[in-house]
């Protein structure tokens, strides 16, 4: 058995996970067709997973580049979360990774509140 690494596991297609994709949106269209009154969304979004595999920070970080790349994107990093994102009509593609940042601050470091009379 081969081992594959996240970023290789990250844009590894199997026939059957693509032709049931395909098959899902023509399911959506037809859907769409019988149902003409249904809300449409406005910007759908299909999403990418991080393979199970990858489990240290730079691994997904790597599977998320290396999704990019696949898409033919780079990845970017907004407001702390690592993107990989296609949009293909008004369909988006995107995989991303947000490093969970829990971080303890203490009181003193918060903006003291300014008592409204003081303000005035």
């Amino acid at each position: 058995m081969q081992g594959f690494t996240p970023a290789e596991e990250a844009i590894r297609h199997a026939g059957v996970e693509t032709a049931n994709l395909l098959i899902g949106l023509v399911d959506l269209e037809v859907f769409y067709r019988t149902h003409p009154g249904a809300p449409v969304p406005q910007t759908p979004v299909l999403s990418i997973r991080i393979p199970d595999c990858a489990k240290s920070r730079e691994q997904k970080i790597t599977a998320v580049e290396a999704v990019a790349e696949a898409l033919g994107v780079h990845a970017v990093w907004e407001n702390g979360t690592c993107y990989a994102r296609r949009q293909f009509g008004p369909l988006l593609l995107e995989c991303h990774y947000c490093p969970a940042q829990l971080i303890e601050r203490p009181a003193a470091a918060c903006p003291a509140e300014v008592p409204a009379a003081a303000a005035a």
